[in-house]
């Protein structure tokens, strides 16, 4: 059911009043603005639909818009080649048509309410048809460098502006800072030009325009962060800026109290305490010493890639009851005797080692069985434990048959953890370093290794150590002192 209209002239249905034909000269008089050269359908102040008639009918009553527009004259060009043209300069035409539209070259006189700063102003007028955010004056960019391209800009009437630079700018109100990005510097402007859809995307905002004012508001949190009046049609943001004649202060900081160092190793993004100290040294920034050092414990959760391994704690007090064995190669070059491996079996009690070159890798298990009965015919003793890794040499048929004859227990360390087979392991670091410096030493090539590892080893053997409370593990196995009087 669509409605019905009945104009207020003849009472019919189906038409409105400024289609009636019984209108008359006294009867198109407009009850708004009180004016007789229009009705109340065309009136420029009717905000309520064709069918307000309006509440004043004094003819003498006159609204005052809410803001001026100066009467021009309208002027219309049918087609760029054409010649005719036709123009609207009478009095009574320019007191009755709009203005045209206007986009640059536009002359602002009245400023933005929302404007209380008391510097120079810069105005901005928001244009949806612009691409990018233009200005003619360099001042007005930071970070500013050359445009890279001949590109130009296009105007509504075709003319090409040359763009000189490109940079980013911020407008300041009182509300919040307006973000500007990719701003373009294009000396023949006359008026900086903000384009509407960059301006949205640089701060992620709405931009809401009505007929008297217009509205920024961030989208995240829908604050108002610029509030601003239409001027002659155009909706511009104005920027203060503090006075050119002003210095600009010196950079300075200021401290509210002496703080620790730990403090600045926190500031400075947790560096090592002698660079702490050198980078407050240059910068002139005192601090108190510290008298003992404090535990950063965000260090050691964020730059330690593993983890401290446990120490261990059961110490094997007989001799022979755990052995510790570990196979390495291949040597990058084989030796003069035809070697390229070698295994050291190091008992936990008394940390003696014995090391043992191999050909290949397969050749363990017998050198294991010849260990063992050395053992056995030599010292009187079995062994009980075997620590290894998970290497195949290590978990080979042959090898755990032979430990399960003999009652021999047999712990492998889990996969990438060699700190469970430790001793073997740093005993391996031991003998290559002195054995490197024994071959050094004597100038001679590297394929005298196999003999340096042994020499390596037995004086190892022969050396007090930290891990027996200084005395050496020919000691702790033999019971005496070893002599030195061969060497």
């Amino acid at each position: 059911m669509f409605p019905i209209f009945s104009p207020q002239l003849c009472n019919s249905e189906g038409h409105t009043a400024p289609f009636c034909g019984n209108s008359s000269p006294q009867h198109t008089k407009c009850h708004i603005c009180g004016r007789s050269n229009h009705s109340t359908w065309y009136c420029f102040y009717n905000d309520k639909g064709p069918n307000y008639i309006g509440v004043h009918t004094n003819a003498s009553y006159s609204p005052q818009p809410y803001y001026h527009l100066p009467p021009q004259n309208l002027q219309y060009n049918s087609s760029p080649a054409s010649s005719q043209h036709v123009s609207v300069t009478s009095a009574q035409h320019r007191a009755t048509q709009q203005p045209p539209l206007q986009a640059m070259h536009t002359g602002l006189n009245s400023a933005s309410p929302s404007s209380c700063s008391s510097g120079p102003s810069q105005v901005w007028l928001t244009d949806s048809g612009a691409t990018n955010h233009m200005t003619a004056d360099l001042g007005n960019l930071s970070l500013a460098s050359p445009y890279p391209t001949n590109e130009l800009i296009h105007t509504a009437n075709g003319e090409g502006l040359k763009v000189s630079h490109i940079g980013h700018s911020t407008i300041t109100s009182s509300l919040s800072p307006i973000k500007l990005n990719s701003v373009l510097c294009v000396p023949q402007l006359t008026q900086n030009l903000l384009s509407v859809h960059r301006l949205c995307l640089d701060n992620n905002c709405w931009l809401i325009f009505d007929a008297f004012c217009f509205w920024i508001q961030d989208k995240a949190t829908g604050k108002i962060i610029y509030k601003g009046l239409c001027s002659n049609g155009l909706y511009p943001i104005h920027s203060f800026s503090p006075s050119h004649s002003q210095q600009p202060y010196p950079a300075q900081v200021f401290l509210g109290q002496l703080v620790q160092s730990n403090l600045w190793h926190h500031r400075l993004g947790h560096p090592t305490n002698n660079i702490v100290s050198m980078m407050l040294h240059k910068a002139n920034v005192h601090v108190p010493k510290t008298t003992s050092p404090i535990m950063c414990h965000p260090c050691l959760e964020g730059k330690f890639s593993k983890l401290p391994f446990p120490q261990h704690v059961n110490k094997s007090v007989i001799p022979f009851e755990t052995i510790h064995t570990d196979l390495w190669g291949p040597v990058p070059c084989t030796s003069v005797d035809g070697y390229r491996y070698y295994t050291i079996f190091v008992d936990e009690c008394t940390r003696y080692c014995w090391i043992f070159p191999l050909v290949n890798k397969s050749d363990l298990f017998s050198t294991f069985v010849l260990f063992y009965s050395f053992v056995v015919n030599q010292f009187t003793s079995t062994i009980k434990t075997l620590q290894t890794d998970g290497g195949e040499e290590y978990t080979s048929t042959r090898l755990k048959n032979f430990l399960l004859d003999r009652g021999i227990s047999h712990h492998l360390s889990c996969p990438y953890t060699p700190e469970q087979n430790g001793v073997a392991e740093r005993k391996h670091r031991h003998i290559i370093e002195t054995t490197i410096t024994l071959l050094q030493t004597s100038k001679l090539p590297s394929q005298f290794w196999s003999y340096a590892c042994q020499t390596a080893t037995y004086l190892i053997n022969r050396m007090p150590t930290t891990v027996l409370h200084h005395s050496s593990p020919f000691e702790m196995l033999f019971g005496s002192s070893p002599s030195l009087n061969h060497l």
